[in-house]
């Protein structure tokens, strides 16, 4: 099961996004819930979550310093911000940081169904693409072997010609 986080000042709305999905039939947990950014951070660093839904605003760290210091440390989590703000600017950092999933705030079934659903399409596209790749390395190592070998044996026989 991939580890999901949520993250809202609000314990309240942590509630109300944990009942909102069938988390389990996506192949997905939720490992923990925080009411601020600075119990978040903690929690990204030793559940190690696949999946972050976090506020923009909550005190001590706000959702976009947040994911500045979680890449810092090495998070590959995909983070998804919730704001009840339509601003502009929040929107173009939390890009610039490499988040693609911003939804406003109040986050209706739907939205959050379809955000969870593209990041688990994604995952399974790059999945298959490493699987893909690596495959065509082997193939191109045991071509490699072939030919090596093809090689030698030519010049043992030419030697044997001679």
């Amino acid at each position: 099961m991939k580890k999901v986080l949520i993250a809202d000042d609000e314990q309240k709305i942590c509630e109300m996004i944990k009942k909102m999905t069938d988390w389990e039939s996506r192949g997905l947990t939720v490992a923990a819930m925080a009411e601020n950014g600075l119990k978040l951070l903690e929690l990204i660093q030793t559940e190690k979550p696949d999946i972050v839904i976090t506020d923009i605003r909550m005190p001590g760290l706000d959702g976009l310093e947040l994911v500045t210091k979680a890449r810092e440390l090495g998070s590959n989590a995909h983070f998804i911000i919730m704001s009840g703000y339509k601003s502009f600017e929040y929107a173009h950092t939390a890009l610039n940081l490499g988040v693609h999933h911003y939804l406003l705030k109040p986050v209706s079934r739907k939205e959050l169904e379809d955000t969870l659903d593209g990041i688990l399409k994604e995952e399974e596209k790059d999945r298959v693409s490493r699987q893909q790749l690596q495959e065509m390395q082997e193939s191109t190592e045991k071509s490699h072997s072939r030919m090596r070998q093809h090689f030698l044996n030519s010049i043992l026989q030419d030697i044997q010609y001679i």
